[in-house]
C-alpha cells in the first residue's frame, strides 16, 4: 500500500509530516509495511515550497517583530533567515523519512509520457493550467505494479478532483492499469482509515516505529549530510564511570560516520566529475555496482548541487569547476576502470 501526499499536505499543512497527524501516519505506515510514495518531482517541490513557506514565515515574523517594537518602543536582534540551512535541513528530515519511503525516479520516458498527456490536455490538466508537473505525479503513479492500492492526499480541484472524489476518468484510467486509487483530502482522513482498518494494532507500542530526527540545532556541512541509519546507537549504561568516555565514544562513533559520509561524498564527486555527461541514470548504475544505493547517491548528488560544488542540468550531473572536476576525477579513476574491467 503507498500513499501520496501533495505538496500543501507534505509541506504547508504538516509541516514535513510533523505536525497535524503526521507522526501518528508514519507509526501506521511502518505498522502495515506500507509506503510513503514520492516521485522525484514532488520531491523537488517538497524542498523548494519549504524554502519558500520559510521565507513567508520569516516575513511574517519580521512584520510582527515591526509592531512589536512600535508598541514597545524598544529594537530586538535582527534576523537573518538563511535558505541554504533550510534546505540542508529538508534534506536531513527526508533523509529520517528515507525508510518508508519509494521513489519514482525522474526519467526521460517519464517526462515524455508526461509531455505527451499535457499536449493531449488529459486529466490532470485543467483549463487554466497544462499541468505538467501534475502529469508527472500521475504518470509515476500509473508506473506501479497491478494490484496496487494507493491513497492519494490532495485538495487539488481543478487537476485530479471533482468534488470530493477522484476525478472520474482518472479513477478509470487506474483500474485499466489495475491500481486502485483512494482520494482523501486531508491526511488525519488517511490516519483514521488506517486506524478503522487495523484494529488488531498495539497503538500503545507504535511510538517504538518512531524515526529519529537529528537535533535541530545549527547545522554545519558535515552534520547536516549525517543520514539517519548513520546516527550513533544509545549510549550503554555503565555504572557512573563518568561523561569522559561515553563523549570519547560518542566522539569517535560521530568521526567514524563522517568519514564515512565524507569518502561516500568524494566518490559520488569523483564519479560525476569522470563520466562528464553520462546521463543519471548510468551514474547511479555505475554507483550502485559500488555498494552505493540510487536513493543514497540521488541525495548525496543533491547536496553537492546544493553548495554550488556540482551543476544539476536535470538530465545530468556536470562539475562546473575544472581543477575540482580534474582532481575529484583522479580520485576514483583507478576505481573506476577496475569496475569497467570487470564488466568486460
Amino acid at each position: 500500500m503507498f500513499v501520496v501526499c501533495d505538496t500543501n499536505v507534505f509541506v504547508r499543512d504538516t509541516h514535513l509530516l510533523r505536525k497535524k497527524g503526521g507522526p501518528q501516519f508514519i507509526r501506521l505506515l511502518r505498522a502495515i509495511q506500507g509506503r510513503l510514495l514520492v516521485p522525484d518531482i514532488l520531491r523537488q517541490e517538497y524542498i523548494e515550497q519549504t524554502r519558500q513557506a520559510a521565507i513567508d514565515a520569516h516575513t511574517r515574523m519580521v512584520n510582527a517583530r515591526s509592531v512589536l517594537e512600535s508598541l514597545t518602543g524598544s529594537s530586538s536582534p535582527e534576523s537573518v533567515l538563511d535558505v541554504t540551512v533550510v534546505d540542508r535541513r529538508t534534506l536531513a528530515r527526508l533523509d529520517v523519512l528515507e525508510p518508508c519511503m519509494h521513489r519514482i525516479p525522474l526519467t526521460d520516458e517519464l517526462r515524455a509520457t508526461a509531455g505527451q498527456r499535457s499536449i493531449d490536455k488529459r486529466r490532470p490538466v485543467s483549463k487554466t493550467d497544462h499541468g505538467y508537473k501534475d502529469c508527472l505525479i500521475w504518470e509515476s503513479i500509473l508506473k506501479l505494479p497491478a494490484d496496487t492500492e494507493v491513497r492519494f492526499i490532495s485538495r487539488d480541484n481543478k487537476g485530479f478532483y471533482e468534488g470530493h472524489d477522484l476525478a472520474p476518468d482518472l479513477a478509470a484510467e487506474a483500474r485499466g492499469r489495475g491500481l486502485r486509487v483512494l482520494a482523501f483530502r486531508e491526511l488525519e482522513q488517511v490516519v483514521r482509515e488506517l486506524e478503522a482498518n487495523n484494529p488488531s494494532l498495539d497503538y500503545a507500542a507504535l511510538s517504538a516505529l518512531d524515526l529519529v530526527e537529528p537535533a535541530t540545532g545549527a547545522l554545519d556541512r558535515d552534520s547536516w549530510s549525517l543520514a539517519s541509519d548513520e546516527v550513533p546507537r544509545r549510549l550503554p549504561v555503565d555504572g557512573g564511570s563518568g561523561i569522559t568516555q561515553g563523549s570519547d565514544w560518542v566522539g569517535g562513533r560521530l568521526n567514524e560516520a563522517q568519514q564515512l559520509i565524507q569518502d561516500q561524498e568524494k566518490r559520488v564527486l569523483g564519479y560525476i566529475a569522470y563520466f562528464g555527461d553520462a546521463s543519471k541514470s548510468q551514474l547511479f548504475e555505475a554507483l550502485a555496482q559500488t555498494g552505493l544505493t540510487v536513493e543514497r547517491a540521488q541525495n548525496i548528488a543533491e547536496r553537492l548541487s546544493l553548495v554550488g560544488m556540482v551543476q544539476d542540468t536535470g538530465h545530468h550531473y556536470l562539475v562546473p569547476d575544472r581543477e575540482l572536476a580534474q582532481a575529484a576525477a583522479g580520485l576514483v579513476e583507478a576505481d573506476i576502470i577496475g569496475l569497467l574491467g570487470r564488466g568486460r
